[in-house]
């Protein structure tokens, strides 16, 4: 161990580091590949709708700090979502939003509950704060809103919750989430991670409208990374009782969100052409998907998602053979679903190759 590896917070030894799919330029430089598809991380298969004419006048002022809670966004996302500005703070993506959270409100002394095979970064934050951290078995792939709720005892102080759920697409019923949130006890903090909730069936949505005024422990985390496009920007946004939000104000880097983000964001929120586009595209490339990895006999879960988690025994070696042939999806290992594929639903053209390619990877069995 070198010395500064000493110096370093003990929990952070306890810490592994995340991992993200692999880039575009990765998979160029390791395989000298040109034509390459990425459907590993949820990114917007149609690009980013703001281009650099669009945020000129954000570049033209980059050199002044951001008017952070002034900014025209605040107003725009409250009246999006039905609640006062008081409802909403902004962060550089909603993990950041996350960590606000872990800063704020956990300890070495306190628990942390969620499930097996959700968004590592949950456990992230438990462990960087020194809080014990419980995660429980899927039930058929979706959270046991059930079991959560007998784990939680006097030391818990936060439960996170992915709905949908990230990599397996499945969401919790709306009467079941509402039940949950009214059962569970005032002093633990409900972090309900919705990145993918735009992609979801309406009937399947829960309101955070009433929620947020009702419940002053409920969090609902949003992000402009996938629907609208703008991953490589970082902005999130957290929705919650205006009590909770003053608190995690004060934990918040001043200028957390950068001018472009903020004025890419204003733009994207009101792109219609392009939402519009994008839910229509994932609806019609999700039937696709299900028609074309039935007809090959491969197992999937119904997604609520812009992706499709796939189940297949030899799931690490069509990974590493689709990858050579410049198609990269995400294997599941590190999720804790050892036979695992997630892929983002993509354009038609990207969808095809994708089939393509697995269909052949299969047959070399």
């Amino acid at each position: 161990m070198s010395s500064i590896d000493k110096l370093q917070n003990k929990y952070i030894k306890e810490i592994k580091e995340y991992v993200p799919g692999k880039s575009i330029q990765e998979v160029s430089e390791e395989f000298g590949l040109t034509n390459i598809i990425k459907l590993a991380s949820n990114e917007n298969p149609f690009g980013s709708p703001v281009n650099e004419v669009d945020i000129k006048q954000a570049i033209s002022s980059a050199y002044t700090y951001p008017a952070h809670f002034n900014h025209p966004l605040y107003k725009q996302l409250a009246q999006k979502e039905g609640v006062n500005k008081e409802n909403i703070i902004l962060g550089n993506g909603s993990d950041d939003i996350m960590q606000l959270l872990s800063l704020a409100f956990l300890n070495s002394e306190l628990h942390v509950v969620s499930s097996e095979c959700t968004f590592l970064l949950y456990h992230h934050m438990a462990t960087l704060m020194g809080a014990r951290y419980t995660e429980l078995p899927l039930k058929s792939f979706r959270y046991d809103l059930t079991a959560i709720l007998e784990s939680i005892n006097s030391e818990t102080r936060m439960v996170f919750i992915a709905n949908p759920n990230n990599p397996t697409g499945t969401m919790i019923a709306p009467e079941e989430l509402l039940s949950f949130i009214d059962r569970v006890p005032e002093h633990v903090i409900i972090v309900i991670d919705e990145a993918y909730i735009e992609f979801s069936e309406l009937n399947q949505r829960v309101s955070c409208k009433k929620l947020v005024n009702s419940y002053s422990n409920v969090v609902f985390l949003r992000t402009f990374s996938k629907l609208y496009g703008l991953a490589g920007y970082r902005i999130g946004y957290g929705i919650a009782h205006e009590s909770l939000i003053n608190i995690l104000h004060k934990v918040r880097m001043p200028f957390n969100v950068n001018n472009l983000a903020l004025e890419a964001a204003c733009l994207a929120l009101n792109n219609k052409l392009f939402i519009d586009k994008t839910l229509s595209n994932n609806s019609e490339q999700k039937q696709y998907l299900y028609e074309s990895l039935s007809s090959l006999s491969i197992t999937y879960i119904p997604t609520q998602a812009n992706f499709i988690c796939i189940l297949h025994e030899e799931s690490h070696r069509i990974v590493n053979d689709l990858l050579r042939k410049g198609i990269v999806v995400r294997h599941l290992k590190s999720f804790g679903l050892d036979h695992g594929i997630r892929v983002t639903i993509g354009t038609k053209e990207q969808n095809q190759k994708f089939i393509s390619n697995l269909s052949e990877s299969i047959r070399l069995k």
